[in-house]
């Protein structure tokens, strides 16, 4: 079954016969998808347990779920797209999983939290862009979250991040894009972050790799051996509802992009007795309007 043949059709059930050898993101954006069998007797392809799902049995990869899919044990991989536009409403994975591979939960509109067990070993690019999620949980055990995971997370609020955890995407900017992001929690005893719920520091950069928040940003309340020094490129990118920013005195340097897309911004308390030095396109708007805001002294109220 070709890419795309029925692509965002309004099918309610499909049966795949024991003679399909190849199925190629045939059902991708079917909305309205409820049921999903596969035919006794199909050599590559199984519906096991009455899973509402089709699994490619030799990887144990579902590649296609629905509305009313339930993730069995066995299963290792959540393809790409595979539920794209699907109405589900929750889904529980299992301790098999081993990958969520780009967009897999992609325009999930009706699915509000979504739980990462510790198995997973790794995270692809914008697995819940343009989702409904407004609650998300990653399990200890899962080590590697990389930039841009949780990009386009627009009902995004809440998150809590595993001891586990030693790389948080290599450049920072994990949740570009959720505007409505409040708080993001670290396990108290993660050797290598550390939040203020509000903002998420490096403790061996001392770095702000990301920050967030509705109203204001208070990335100046942490312990004092803890104080960042340094804004990471693209930090609080399309934090787009933030509209204050309080920076403590440690800061010396803001990195590129930093504020870029924060278009509701109007005042950036900073403590600093020197002025940060400021790296490229630091308060750039979004590249729809083509407008950049520089020098920072002339377009936002800096409290120094």
């Amino acid at each position: 079954i070709d890419r795309w043949a029925f692509l965002g059709t309004s099918i309610e059930s499909i049966e795949i016969p024991a003679s399909v050898t190849v199925i190629n993101e045939a059902f991708g954006g079917c909305s309205s998808l409820k049921e999903i069998k596969v035919k006794k007797g199909n050599k590559v392809y199984d519906s096991r347990k009455g899973c509402n799902a089709i699994i490619e049995s030799a990887t144990g990869t579902l590649l296609q779920g629905c509305e009313n899919t339930t993730v069995p044990d066995g299963v290792k991989v959540i393809s790409s797209s595979a539920f794209y536009r699907s109405k589900i409403k929750k889904i529980k994975l299992p301790s098999s999983l081993e990958a969520i591979e780009r967009g897999a939960f992609m325009c999930c509109k009706e699915l509000e939290k979504l739980v990462i067990p510790g198995s997973v070993r790794r995270i692809h690019y914008e697995i819940l862009m343009d989702s409904g999620v407004e609650e998300l949980v990653v399990e200890n055990g899962v080590e590697n979250i990389p930039q841009s995971a949780f990009y386009g997370c627009q009902k995004l609020r809440y998150v809590s991040l595993p001891e586990s955890l030693k790389e948080f995407g290599r450049y920072g900017a994990v949740f570009v894009d959720c505007p409505e992001l409040v708080r993001v929690d670290v396990d108290k005893d993660n050797e290598y972050y550390y939040s203020n719920g509000q903002v998420l520091v490096d403790k061996r950069t001392k770095t702000i790799i990301d920050g967030w928040g509705t109203e204001i940003c208070n990335a100046a309340d942490f312990p004092k051996e803890l104080l960042p020094t340094r804004i990471g490129n693209n930090a609080f990118r399309k934090q787009s509802l933030l509209r204050c920013v309080i920076l403590p005195a440690t800061i010396e340097s803001v990195g590129d992009g930093a504020f870029s897309g924060c278009k509701s911004l109007r005042q950036l308390n900073c403590h600093a007795v020197v002025p940060p030095v400021l790296g490229k396109d630091v308060f750039k708007l979004d590249e729809v309007n083509g407008i950049v805001l520089t020098p920072l002294q002339e377009q936002l109220n800096l409290l120094v």
